[in-house]
């Protein structure tokens, strides 16, 4: 799904607005990949219903880089996070391996 909506729209998504086609899509497409297609089918027809909404949670999970046995790094290429640390910006699965906070940055 991630890289899907980079092919679609030449970005990768981090933030969706509940919309109720998007969500409803969105619970069909995971249903068939999942094999809850049923459930989730039930779940987009509940919806219909007066009074009812459907709205989803979207959470992005950061996996640690993977350090490749040549000693390069291999990082995630839609990555939307990097920190400033020590006056340099990197990524943030990589910012206390490659650079851990100095103590004097605390002592303000």
């Amino acid at each position: 799904m991630i890289r899907l909506s980079c092919l679609l729209k030449g970005r990768y998504l981090y933030y969706c607005k509940n919309r109720w086609i998007i969500n409803a899509i969105q619970l069909i497409v995971n249903g068939l990949a999942n094999r809850c297609l049923v459930s989730n089918a039930q779940t987009v027809l509940r919806s219909l219903r007066p009074g009812i909404t459907l709205r989803t949670k979207r959470l992005v999970f950061e996996n640690a880089p993977v350090i490749l046995p040549d000693g390069t790094v291999n990082c995630c290429d839609f990555c939307p996070n990097s920190t400033a640390r020590n006056g340099k910006v990197m990524p943030v699965c990589l910012a206390d391996h490659l650079q851990p906070v100095q103590a004097e940055s605390f002592a303000r």
